[in-house]
């Protein structure tokens, strides 16, 4: 899950490497500090066919509709969600250690990072944990592209 970006063609090509990568899903989230609000599903959903029929994927993943973060997280009953954020106030696994096993969902903030409110929401649910992405800040679509390809590396 991740925020949406001021720049439409980031969000696209986002989409378009992601299910290139190996994508099993994606749910765009609406954040705070969130950029675009909102897009043309139509051309969304043509961008992630083009993208499985090119890396000649069988089965295309699946585009959520634009979601409050809020209620995304409200509605994550069996996942464990992990946050990647830039901040220090809570303690930190690795992206790698963090993603091993099933049933994961990692939320991905909007450019200028989750506020401190919305960690707070996702960490205060239950099942919940903080993750680094590394020593590097990353833009909101590099950040989507690494988790994608360290869960098809470790998984």
């Amino acid at each position: 899950a991740s925020a949406t970006t001021k720049n439409i063609d980031r969000i696209e090509w986002s989409l378009e490497k992601a299910t290139e990568i190996g994508e099993g899903g994606i749910t765009p989230i609406l954040c705070e500090r969130t950029g675009h609000k909102g897009s043309k599903e139509e051309r969304l959903q043509k961008i992630l066919q083009t993208a499985a029929k090119q890396s000649h994927r069988t089965i295309c993943p699946g585009l959520n509709g634009l979601i409050k973060l809020s209620d995304f997280v409200k509605n994550q009953s069996s996942n464990e969600l992990l946050v990647g954020y830039c901040g220090n106030e809570y303690p930190k696994q690795s992206l790698q250690e963090a993603i091993k096993g099933e049933n994961k969902t990692v939320l991905i903030g909007p450019e200028g990072d989750f506020t401190a409110e919305e960690v707070k929401l996702i960490l205060d649910r239950e099942n919940s944990k903080a993750i680094t992405l590394g020593d590097y800040r990353l833009r909101t679509e590099t950040a989507a592209l690494q988790v994608v390809s360290a869960f098809n590396l470790i998984n």
